[in-house]
């Protein structure tokens, strides 16, 4: 049931009481009930969204009504909330009575979907409504728990993009984030880390969004690959599917995936300077089956050390962490010592790779 009009009214004050709750010091009511609660020290909220996912259901056609009634109440009482707008880049012809801060873009995709939209954003208006990606993950077929090595090259590649066109993508989300292994414990597959009632791993996806945390650098910086390799549909990496049960029908009742048509780049990069230590990071990914020499020129800059270091994650394409094997797929340290304005480097076949380049 959607409301709206005045039987929103309450809901809109219960927001505006839930924020209070969150940012409010112990003069406020909510601000009291939270000190209260165990947690003196307001918390720094920088960002509301209303409502989730509002395009399903029929919800768009009372969206604006509705996104209008918080975002004046919101903003009439906490003009410094950014505030987003579930509605996505691609509702093109959705019109809102209020400029959202954000839209709020999900995606969750196959392997070739991931490696395509790598390029997503690189043509979006910059004077455009900014982005935030709330819901992505490379995860079809839907198969187990958490990501085989297979999706964590689709979530690199997609990552290069984010990071690439960071100006206009303020933040992203993986989801979903955790996921109990229990036999018929799981709600969503995949997840990004796997837990059961004594232990937790992380997938190699998340071993990917570490390094690309763990390596974010303050500044993008321009980068392409020239020539650039270049993979048909089949040569592009295949999420291993197990065999279909006894009995199962097989094609029945539905169509299949739609074919996969195109090229797609063999290798995704992005590069960044992070301002406190003046570091060139880069980050390369190549989803080719076999290694991927490079000749690395760093225009510009001209005074970069002979050793860096970095990390590398690889593996089989099917391979996965376990509550029993919790370390099999992880990154593991890169040391160069050939480094310099110019120089030549290997990616292995189907790696996730991030090499700092000092400049000082």
């Amino acid at each position: 049931r959607i409301i709206t009009g005045d039987a929103l009214k309450p809901h809109v004050q219960e927001a505006l009481d839930e924020i209070e709750y969150i940012t409010g010091n112990t003069s406020t009511v909510w601000g009291a009930r939270r000190a209260k609660d165990g947690h003196p020290q307001p918390f720094k909220l920088r960002f509301v969204e209303v409502g989730n996912e509002d395009w399903l259901n029929m919800g768009t056609a009372s969206y604006d009504s509705r996104f209008t009634m918080f975002y004046d109440a919101i903003k009439a009482k906490y003009p410094e909330i950014q505030i987003i707008s579930t509605m996505r880049t691609q509702d093109r012809n959705f019109v809102h009575s209020r400029k959202p801060d954000l839209l709020d873009d999900h995606f969750y995709i196959n392997i070739p979907t991931a490696l395509r939209q790598a390029h997503l954003y690189d043509n979006y208006d910059r004077k455009a409504t900014k982005i935030f990606v709330g819901e992505w993950a490379t995860n079809n077929p839907r198969v187990g728990d958490t990501p085989m090595m297979a999706f964590a090259l689709g979530d690199a590649a997609w990552l290069t993009g984010l990071e690439r066109n960071a100006d206009v993508v303020l933040m992203n989300c993986y989801a979903p984030l955790l996921v109990n292994v229990n036999p018929g414990a799981r709600q969503w597959a995949v997840d990004l880390i796997g837990y059961d009632a004594l232990k937790s791993f992380g997938s190699p996806s998340y071993f990917v969004q570490k390094m690309f945390s763990n390596n974010r650098g303050d500044f993008v910086l321009p980068a392409k690959l020239d020539p650039l390799p270049m993979l048909t549909p089949e040569q592009i990496p295949v999420a291993p599917q197990p065999p279909p049960a006894p009995g199962a029908a097989r094609g029945a009742g539905g169509r299949g995936p739609a074919p996969v048509t195109g090229m797609f780049d063999g290798v995704y990069v992005s590069a960044t300077r992070e301002n406190s230590s003046g570091d060139v990071i880069l980050k390369l990914v190549n989803v080719q089956s076999n290694p991927q020499p490079l000749s690395i020129d760093l225009q510009g800059v001209t005074n970069i050390r002979k050793n860096a270091s970095g990390e590398m994650i690889t593996g089989e394409l099917g391979a996965i962490n376990t509550v029993a094997e919790p370390m099999k797929v992880i990154p593991q340290p890169i040391r160069l010592t050939n480094a310099g304005p110019k120089f030549s480097h290997e990616l292995p076949s189907h790696s996730v790779s991030v090499i700092r380049l000092k400049t000082r």
